[in-house]
């Protein structure tokens, strides 16, 4: 798998992984992509990876929920593209919330 990263053949890069069965390495691959390409991030391509996911991965990455997002668009998917956009703006005011609320500890 390496060694396909390396050359930016993602897809075949994602294939390994999976055969390897390394989640980890495949979303960490797809959020690279996603932060490397970000208006075109060959989502079609990426497709049946980022199905494969498990949704608790996708809904700890803000990078991964805008890529199913973005897919789903594509797709015609109009509610799933809409169910992650939620998500990620939920996630997005969780983190003002807590980042609004570390701030306020410090100065005390």
């Amino acid at each position: 798998g390496m060694y396909y990263e390396l050359k930016e053949d993602y897809p075949r890069a994602l294939d390994c992984y999976i055969e390897g069965w390394d989640h980890a390495k495949v979303s960490e691959l797809l959020i690279r992509n996603v932060e490397n390409f970000p208006g075109m991030s060959h989502y079609r391509e990426m497709e049946k990876y980022y199905r494969n996911l498990p949704e608790k991965e996708i809904l700890a990455s803000p990078a991964l929920m805008q890529g199913m997002s973005m897919l789903c668009a594509l797709a015609m998917d109009y509610e799933g593209s809409e169910k992650w956009y939620q998500e990620l703006k939920s996630f997005a005011e969780r983190c003002d919330r807590q980042d609004a609320a570390g701030k306020q500890a410090r100065r005390r």
